[in-house]
């Protein structure tokens, strides 16, 4: 649906929230790549506010919490990752064109990735478990290609 300048897509339902996300119509929108169909990617200029998420196409879902907490959960919705924000107050998960994922709270910065000095990275949450921010031009998501993991696979 269209409102104002905003484009709002309804991701998925988790835990009572309905995830959404949503961009500016100069930003892309999230979206699952075509080319591989397990992962959703969080491009450049995209950002999440609190109550906001991403979800892979098998369930593993990427929330920026009320609670200041930014949790990657699995498919059977435990959680498997997260930032140890809680106790900010968020206002939002931004994917920086610096390539660097950046959570800002009220009163700043509270956690990044520390991946800046990468022009156009971007990140996907995956269907295997894994958060991973690759490279800007990477035509195929392999490690030689990512900036920065979780570690979650297989969670």
């Amino acid at each position: 649906m269209i409102r104002s300048n905003f484009f709002q897509i309804t991701l998925a339902a988790f835990c009572g929230l309905v995830l959404q996300s949503q961009a500016n119509a100069a930003n892309a929108q999230p979206q699952t790549n075509p080319a591989n169909a397990q992962s959703v990617t969080f491009l450049p200029g995209q950002h999440l506010t609190p109550g906001m998420g991403l979800r892979s196409p098998n369930g593993h879902s990427l929330v920026l919490q009320f609670d200041g907490n930014v949790v990657l959960y699995n498919s059977k919705r435990v959680a498997i990752w997260s930032t140890n924000t809680m106790g900010y107050e968020p206002v939002q998960l931004i994917m920086k064109s610096d390539g660097n994922l950046v959570l800002y709270s009220t009163i700043g910065q509270a956690w990044a990735s520390n991946t800046s000095g990468n022009p156009r990275a971007f990140l996907t949450v995956r269907d295997d478990g894994n958060l991973v921010i690759y490279r800007s031009g990477s035509q195929t998501e392999t490690p030689y290609n990512a900036l920065w993991v979780s570690g979650t696979s297989g969670r």
